[in-house]
């Protein structure tokens, strides 16, 4: 077995391990509420995005900001097999444990919008260092996820982040792979290249 079918195997072992926590995080919420007295809806918020131009009431705000902090309190702790994955990384002012948590939790806020909880994820902790790689988690006429490596390409396939896309870009492809793992996804072996024709 090549050094190259050891990575992957290891990656997809991370991911099952990963989804079977999941698994099992569900299982006991889902054994706790039972015993629990059903919650009316009041106990309820509404999750919305934050609107782009910083316009809109302060109570629809707080709505928003409530719901992006108990979606918060869901985000696991990043686990050591994550972390391993950019622990090589050098270069700019976060290290490549900040840098491998920024991702793993970026992965968790697409995790939320691809299972309908959030329309936008929460925004991204800065990274001072150029984007290489994109990994496209939804974007409309696309069989995803897909990985890019070229910003034409990128913003060719989420049309100017015009729609319902849903995407990350990263300094490297460690980074994409936590991305990834955050959110449930298993990351593309390949790398797409646009064509105009698509």
């Amino acid at each position: 077995m090549s050094s190259g079918d050891l990575q992957q195997l290891s990656e997809r072992v991370a991911l099952l391990e990963l989804q079977l926590a999941d698994l099992t995080s569900a299982f006991n919420q889902f054994r706790l509420n039972s015993r629990q007295p059903s919650r009316s809806t009041s106990e309820f918020h509404l999750v919305t995005s934050p609107s782009r131009d910083g316009a809109g009431s302060v109570g629809a705000g707080s709505v928003a900001s409530s719901g992006y902090n108990v979606l918060a309190e869901e985000i696991p702790t990043l686990p050591d097999f994550a972390a391993r994955l950019c622990s090589n990384l050098t270069g700019g002012s976060l290290c490549g444990r900040e840098r491998a948590r920024r991702a793993w939790e970026s992965g968790w806020w697409a995790r939320f919008c691809l299972e309908g909880r959030l329309q936008k994820p929460r925004p991204s902790k800065p990274c001072d260092l150029a984007n290489s790689c994109y990994v496209v988690l939804r974007a409309e006429g696309y069989d995803c996820p897909l990985l890019v490596t070229r910003a034409a390409d990128y913003r060719a396939i989420v049309k100017e982040f015009k729609g319902d896309s849903l995407s990350h870009g990263f300094a490297s492809q460690s980074e994409a792979k936590v991305y990834c793992l955050g959110a449930g996804v298993e990351f593309p072996q390949r790398t797409f290249q646009w064509s105009q024709g698509q």
